[in-house]
């Protein structure tokens, strides 16, 4: 296992030594200036609310008295530094710090991050999770080259910490697993292809006459004019052949006419001169469209003289032996495309089961993003053999083997097996594959993970690091974008908004879809140049179309194709500025100050205000206050104490973008009243509107490149992060400020840190 020194050598040989979660800080030569002049700070201004057995926060000060004891709590200390530094601790209405108490308390923690080791790190608790429905179903995809999607009847995934790929909350339902048995048969079905007879007989029993027919030994007999149908399934398009076996008895001037019907439409008609002691066939070639198609045999030609003196003479009749419907043979390029690749076009009877277990292992490995041990192997073949004892042929036993294996735990769970020993260990190739996979394309490792992984080399930080650019560059990073942004930044809410239509007659459904559109397509630009985080905020350019367009008062844009537009000289820029936030973030009649104020503080600052109180009440509608601004509503709101401290920062970030109405047009006043765009934070810092707004933000890039990483490792992990989670982001960090926090940079630190490299022991030494 690489050593957080070691780690940190290797991704930025001149950044210095930094601080993971759970070790020491360096006792370095402050102790006095700890004792003396920092501690008796924080228990005069922070003890009040930070100890006993609930503290605020779940930050207890009280029993860091010594420096050894406040050395070792480094958790505690990151978060109190994020929060001294944003002037949000202490809360508005204590006491607060002195700017030059804050300077004393900053510098002492800025040199001991500067200086801290980790020492052993904690990768953290992944519980054993499920494939999510998008990962199901694009794995489905990748393993068996189809297009269909067989999940989309399945129960939505519960969400944890933002995403839907968290194993804490990814119950597994019987409901569940009925649609994932369904959805497996179906997908193998449009897999393979298996071979049906290549004629299906009708006879007595099947072929159902019209009108009552004599049953002679095994044969339908007509006796006067009558038709006997039945219904075949035509399971592909191609040319059929419609055999008939007949005979009749003669009689009068011409012999028994047959006539063959499909969906009652006249397809040929026979001349039946065939005797009871030679019946002959009579057949037609018909080129038909898949499908269930009724197929009918008539005799229409009748003849009765019974008083004709030669009884040979005085009736005709018709008999019908059976129907025999015969089906094309399969050409080798309409197979599919997954059945082409792995399945032999003729696979030898004496070797059959020696084919078919390379082939189940070869998908195994797949699957289960491994090599499957023996005893795996051996269910596997179960299911093939039993389809080989009922005499199925041989792609019928390979599609139960495959359902078999998609069926199994070690496909639909992502399992990390404990060490013998349950302590902590390093990810081995395959497992690294799997999380790194799931990681940026959401499905199963490709052939080049595989490889790297069972060579081992995957194991490397090089290797692993070069496969991160491999794989952002690759069309199957959209599924990042589309699950981890459209998941963070909320697009996926935009699709079940309402707005009255009356007051936001330009909100149709292409218009909530182009708004998720654009911010995707905005983040993934950034992403692929590998910009600096802090440009998902003040990048002054986005992707729009005419209707995007034309929502924003922006020119020459038409059609409905999207493309990159510069947003100089107008009052937006990054993601404040796109109407996806800026709509998730409203009500459906009224902006909401305290919705977009509250996403601030979690996807910008990264400081997530508590919930509210019980019985905090929502702010009026507009009908019960009419003449009155968000604001002044908002101050009525704030009367209440229990609301007041939390409402003052939210409130103030979110009229900062009060300007844009709740689809995301610009405007200068709310139904008649002009629009204030003032706001305070703490520390006296005060702004006007969405670009000093911004201008704050931007001053600190670090904090918000913290959020994105923390989201980033959220989503990699699959688990909520702890305290002891804060050093390994700092270790991403640190040698990322100089380039400014790149995104793709920041996404190889989280690759590359220990948690998302290491499994944790369930028992800890």
């Amino acid at each position: 296992m690489l050593s957080p020194r070691t780690l940190n050598s290797w991704v930025a040989p001149a950044a210095g030594v930094v601080f993971l979660a759970t070790g020491v800080l360096s006792t370095g030569q402050t102790k006095s200036v700890y004792e003396t002049s920092v501690f008796p700070i924080i228990k005069a201004k922070c003890t009040s609310c930070h100890q006993g057995k609930s503290p605020a926060g779940g930050l207890d000060f009280s029993a860091l008295v010594k420096e050894p004891q406040a050395l070792k709590a480094s958790g505690t200390w990151s978060r109190a530094k994020l929060r001294i530094e944003s002037n949000t601790m202490p809360p508005e209405g204590s006491p607060p710090l002195s700017a030059a108490q804050r300077k004393v308390v900053l510098d002492w923690l800025n040199k001991q991050f500067a200086e801290a080791d980790c020492g052993p790190s904690d990768p953290g608790r992944v519980t054993m999770r499920r494939l999510n429905r998008v990962e199901f179903r694009n794995s489905i995809r990748d393993l068996l080259d189809i297009t269909a999607d067989v999940s989309e009847d399945f129960p939505g995934d519960d969400v944890g910490y933002g995403f839907d790929n968290i194993g804490d909350v990814l119950t597994t339902s019987p409901l569940l697993m009925e649609k994932v048995l369904d959805a497996v048969e179906r997908a193998t079905a449009l897999a393979i292809h298996v071979p049906e007879a290549r004629s299906t007989r009708y006879g007595l029993g099947q072929l159902v006459p019209e009108r009552d027919a004599a049953e002679v030994g095994n044969v339908i007999g007509m006796y006067t004019n009558n038709e006997a149908s039945v219904t075949h399934d035509f399971k592909s398009k191609g040319t059929y052949r419609l055999r008939v076996e007949a005979f009749s008895t003669p009689a009068g001037p011409e012999p028994a006419n047959l006539r063959i019907l499909v969906d009652r439409k006249p397809v040929a008609n026979f001349q039946v001169r065939a005797t009871a002691d030679s019946p002959q066939p009579y057949e037609i070639p018909i080129d038909l469209d898949p499908g269930k198609k009724r197929v009918t045999v008539a005799f229409t030609n009748d003849y009765y003289e019974p008083n004709n003196p030669d009884p040979k003479q005085r009736d005709r009749n018709l008999y019908i032996r059976f129907l025999e419907v015969w089906s094309p043979p399969i050409e080798p390029s309409s197979l599919p495309t997954f059945h082409q690749k792995f399945i032999p076009n003729a696979i030898v009877a004496q070797r059959r089961t020696e084919t078919a277990k390379r082939i189940l292992m070869n998908f195994a490995t797949r699957a289960f993003r491994r090599p499957p041990t023996v005893e795996e192997m051996n269910r596997v073949m179960k299911a093939f053999e039993m389809a080989m004892q009922d005499s199925e042929p041989v792609e019928k036993g390979i599609q139960l083997g495959i359902q078999a294996i998609l069926v199994s735990p070690s496909f639909l769970f992502r399992v990390e097996p404990e060490a013998p020993n349950r302590a902590d260990r390093p990810l081995n190739g395959y497992e690294l594959a799997t999380r790194l996979s799931y990681f940026l394309w959401s499905t199963t490792p490709d052939d080049r993970l595989m490889s790297l992984a069972g060579s081992g080399n995957l194991t490397k930080p090089d290797f692993l690091a070069a496969e991160v650019d491999r794989m952002l560059s690759s069309p199957k990073a959209a599924e990042f974008t589309e699950n981890f942004a459209g998941q963070w930044l909320q697009l996926r809410k935009l699709a079940t908004l309402t707005r009255d239509p009356k007051q936001f007659p330009d909100f149709t459904p292409q218009l909530q879809a182009d708004m998720a559109t654009e911010t995707k397509l905005f983040f993934k630009a950034i992403l692929d140049q590998n910009r600096p985080a802090a440009d998902l905020i003040a990048a002054p350019f986005t992707m729009a179309n005419e209707r995007i367009a034309k929502l924003y008062g922006l020119p020459n844009v038409a059609g409905t194709e999207f493309r990159k537009v510069e947003l100089k000289g107008t009052p937006r820029a990054g993601l404040l500025g796109q109407a996806s936030i800026l709509t998730v973030t409203s009500n459906p009649t009224r902006t909401s100050p305290v919705k977009r104020g509250k996403w601030v503080l979690e996807e910008i600052f990264g400081t997530p205000p508590p919930p509210p109180p019980p019985g905090a009440d929502n702010l009026p509608e507009n009908q019960a206050v009419k003449g009155k601004t968000i604001r002044e509503r908002l101050e009525m709101h704030r009367k209440d104490p229990a609301c007041s401290n939390c409402h003052k920062q939210m409130d103030s970030l979110g009229f900062a973008l009060e300007n844009f109405d709740p689809i995301g047009r610009y405007r200068t006043d709310d139904d008649g009243l002009k629009i204030d765009a003032k706001g305070v934070l703490p520390g006296n810092v005060t702004f006007d509107g969405p670009a000093e707004l911004r201008a704050i933000l931007l001053k600190n890039p670090e904090r918000f490149a913290r959020t994105v990483t923390t989201r980033l490792m959220t989503y990699a992990l699959g688990r909520g992060l702890t305290a002891a989670d804060d050093c390994a982001i700092d270790l991403i960090l640190k040698p990322n400020k100089t380039s400014s926090f790149r995104i793709q940079d920041l996404i190889k630190g989280v690759v590359l840190s220990e948690p998302f490299r290491n499994k944790r022991g369930e028992l800890k030494k």
